[in-house]
């Protein structure tokens, strides 16, 4: 009988980018945690460039950080609006220019300011 992961049911939004904020979302990821990580459209997290060495045409860094996620590209610039759902457990932010408000208790709503 295959045992349950520790944190199987919790989701994870993480929106991290270099090495701490990955890391942690990777390690809650190991747990069985679903972590979904956010990325910039067209660049991605900053350290998809860091390399040499590359692994195939991925950076061995990026990739040493970024196991057990699902990843999706959002424009954060042009977003007035984010909705976290209510499954959601845990929100890792480093995107230090923007600042989350509550606008919405009822419907989870959030309002995206720069």
């Amino acid at each position: 009988m295959e045992q349950a992961s520790v944190l199987q049911g919790i989701q994870v939004l993480d929106m991290t980018e270099a090495l701490a904020g990955p890391l942690c979302a990777m390690m809650l990821g190991d747990l069985g945690a679903d972590v979904l990580k956010i990325e910039r459209p067209g660049s991605g997290d900053m350290s998809r460039g860091w390399a040499p060495p590359y692994v195939g045409t991925e950076s061995a860094y990026f990739l040493s950080t970024n196991r057990n996620k699902r990843s999706m590209t959002l424009n954060l610039k042009h977003l007035s609006l984010i909705h976290i759902s209510e499954p959601t457990r845990l929100l890792s932010i480093s995107y230090a220019v923007f600042c989350l408000k509550k606008k919405n208790k009822t419907n989870n709503t959030t309002k995206v300011t720069q």
